[in-house]
C-alpha cells in the first residue's frame, strides 16, 4: 500500500521493486479522491475509507 496526496496518483519504481520483493496479495494506492479505479500492473487506486473497509474484510 502506498499513500499519495495527488488526485492523479502515479507510482514510482520503488513501489514496483517492493512489490516484486514482497509479492503482496493486493497492490493499493490510497489517494484523496472518491472513486476506486485500476492502475497498470494490478494496482488499485482508492480512497482511504474504501481501503480501510477492504483491509477489515481481509
Amino acid at each position: 500500500m502506498e499513500i499519495k496526496r495527488n488526485l492523479s496518483p502515479k507510482l514510482e519504481k520503488g513501489f514496483y521493486f517492493a512489490c516484486e520483493e514482497i509479492q503482496p496479495q493486493k497492490r493499493i494506492v490510497v489517494y484523496p479522491g472518491q472513486e476506486t479505479f485500476p492502475l497498470p500492473n494490478d494496482v488499485t487506486a482508492m480512497s482511504l475509507p474504501d481501503a480501510v473497509r477492504l483491509l477489515l474484510d481481509l
